[in-house]
């Protein structure tokens, strides 16, 4: 039994655009195991937060809801991503991850996570599970309106010896926070639904939060600044 939760991030930019992150290509040993999982997520004297060391994370698309209302869709915002991260006590992970979130139907209650970074407001539900696989009406491939991607709704996680994780988006926040103007940077909690995998993981069941901060820097380049799997979360095998 063991436990575990991870994640990339998403955008801003005038209430949540998109963007990519930086990179580094420092090499660790594969430490993606059943135990470094549970000792991180289930507690104990050596528990802490998984967060991002060093990443080649980037963006496949993104999409915000100026873009995609221009096109006659609603108030929704959604991005692809993945690359290589280097997680403390995880090693090098294989990422992929797709979500959209609803900038149209703002939280009206109290936030079920409390952000880190200068959020303002307003927060944004992540879709839920159900919503997937959303089709845009803006096709940010074309920069044009027309069908051409979608938010699949799906995190993989892959270990350098190949075996992956699997899980299904099933809600979460994305938070709007000003670093130096307004909207630009975001931050989100991202709810995953484990549904197996491959090799070690075949059997895999549980869910975890995955918890990630972007903004533009003065460069005007959007990085990410933080990455890491919330404590809580439970993956059994």
């Amino acid at each position: 039994m063991s436990n575990g939760k991870a994640w990339c991030l998403l955008t801003i930019v005038s209430m949540f655009a998109l963007a990519a992150c930086s990179s580094s290509d420092q090499a660790v040993s594969d430490g993606f195991a059943p135990e470094a999982i549970s000792a991180t997520i289930a507690g104990g004297a050596g528990a802490r937060p998984l967060k991002l060391n060093h990443h080649a994370v980037s963006l496949r698309w993104g999409i915000t809801k100026s873009q995609e209302q221009a096109c006659g869709g609603p108030a929704i915002a959604g991005a692809e991503a993945g690359g290589v991260a280097n997680f403390s006590q995880l090693g090098i992970t294989t990422t992929s991850w797709s979500a959209a979130w609803d900038i149209g139907h703002l939280l009206t209650g109290p936030a079920q996570f409390t952000p880190v970074g200068p959020a303002s407001g307003p927060v944004a539900p992540v879709l839920a599970q159900s919503a997937y696989p959303y089709a845009f009406q803006y096709n940010p491939l074309a920069d044009a309106c027309g069908s051409g991607v979608a938010a699949t709704g799906k995190v993989v996680l892959t270990a350098a010896n190949g075996d992956r994780l699997l899980g299904d988006v099933v809600g979460g926040e994305a938070h709007k926070l000003d670093f130096i103007i307004d909207g630009d940077g975001v931050e989100v909690f991202i709810r995953v639904a484990v549904t197996g995998g491959t090799g070690r993981f075949a059997n895999a069941t549980g869910s975890f939060v995955m918890h990630a901060i972007g903004r533009t820097m003065p460069t005007l380049q959007f990085e990410i600044r933080l990455l890491e799997l919330l404590p809580g979360g439970a993956i059994g095998y």
